[in-house]
């Protein structure tokens, strides 16, 4: 699965500041995926481990972490940007 960045977030970041997902993997189970990458940054088993290692990636690189169900809808956003640390 590729995850292009949505337009409207695009524009509001740096470019280079791509967000993080978590998806499922069709072969089992979840992948953490950078925004525009082909391939994986990390596979896990569980999707409580991707979303933890999506985390630690967001916040290193202070953007969003978004949670996607199996379904490939999305669930959650977890905002790990410089603008969500100051408001909160």
């Amino acid at each position: 699965m590729l995850v292009e960045p949505s337009p409207k977030k695009a524009s509001k970041k740096k470019s280079g500041e791509q967000n993080y997902h978590v998806v499922s993997n069709p072969r089992g189970g979840w992948d953490v995926l950078r925004e525009g990458a082909k391939r994986a940054s990390n596979h896990f088993a569980t999707k409580a481990e991707a979303v933890a290692r999506g985390q630690e990636l967001a916040r290193k690189h202070r953007v969003e972490l978004i949670r996607h169900s199996k379904a490939e809808q999305v669930t959650q956003h977890l905002g790990y940007t410089q603008q969500s640390w100051l408001q909160g």
